[in-house]
């Protein structure tokens, strides 16, 4: 039997669950139910939905301690403020978890480029078949910007003004035109992307290529840097297996209205149903006939 580690304020008569896997064990071989109290990670100035930890009623505890289901400790440990110790053990758990990210990251990287690998062969091929097309194209982004300009301040001087290729300053529309007629040419001159042909792949050259170049590419990849890596938010402490952590008596119930109140939960509870708090309609307990939100209280 799997026991579910609870941390019990007895003061406040509160009890405490942080791990989500021993929440959901309550929940689902349990039909212990309690409430959920902590804020969402992403989501921390709402309350319509909350997450761990997770509250359990009194009679919720108590039962589990007779069912020998929960070991309860003292939540005292919890709130005690971290030495260097155990901030240094921390930092290197999150050093951990920032490289088992790069590692996921690198591989999926390469899952990526190999899938790719035929349009990037393609494109290296056509780039050592046409040797000039890099240099073209940067003079076709050139031609182009130069006209972006000489229109920009031809409006702002408020009448046209071209720069021609010489240095050269004119003025007049027939200069305007001309020179942008004569920019228009070249750049029709130019090759268009529409105009670029891939080699067909599965010929030798094609293979070779893809034998030759992609190991270099893949060696290439930029590791994934620490600062944009995801930070684990936990709900739980992970320095509780190195805590003193002592165990403490479950005084639940002691005064007659608490036996009689656990009388009736338990009750309910040997019967099948799922039990919550029943404070906010002016009673004890909400009793369901199954899983709550899929069925109405009785």
């Amino acid at each position: 039997m799997t026991t579910v580690p609870i941390f019990i304020n007895t003061n406040h008569r509160t009890a405490m669950v942080f791990n989500s896997s021993a929440a959901d064990i309550l929940r689902s071989e349990y039909r212990i139910v309690g409430s959920l109290a902590g804020c969402l990670q992403r989501s921390t100035c709402q309350n319509n939905q909350l997450g761990l930890p997770l509250m359990l009623r009194p009679e919720e505890l108590t039962l589990l301690v007779e069912l020998g289901v929960a070991t309860t400790f003292d939540a005292k440990c919890l709130l005690t403020i971290p030495d260097e110790k155990q901030k240094e053990w921390f930092q290197g758990l999150r050093k951990e978890s920032f490289k088992t990210q790069a590692r996921h990251a690198f591989m999926e990287k390469k899952m990526q480029m190999n899938s790719l690998a035929d349009n990037i062969v393609a494109g290296k091929l056509f780039k050592l078949s046409h040797p000039t097309i890099k240099k073209r194209k940067k003079q076709q982004r050139k031609l182009k910007h130069r006209l972006e300009s000489t229109n920009a301040e031809s409006r702002n001087a408020g009448g046209p003004k071209v720069v021609n290729f010489e240095g050269q300053v004119s003025t007049g529309v027939g200069s305007l035109e001309n020179s942008n007629g004569d920019d228009q040419s070249t750049l029709s001159s130019l090759p268009q992307d529409s105009e670029r042909r891939k080699p067909a792949p599965g010929t030798a050259a094609w293979e070779a290529m893809k034998e030759e170049i992609m190991p270099d590419l893949l060696e290439r990849v930029e590791p994934l840097r620490e600062e944009a890596s995801m930070v684990t938010i936990y709900t739980e402490n992970q320095y509780k297996n190195k805590l003193d952590l002592s165990t403490l008596e479950w005084p639940y119930p002691e005064t007659a209205t608490e036996k009689l109140k656990y009388k009736v939960f338990k009750s309910f509870w040997d019967q099948g149903y799922f039990l919550t708090t029943g404070t906010r309609f002016g009673g004890d307990f909400l009793v369901y006939p199954g899983k709550k939100g899929k069925l109405f209280a009785f």
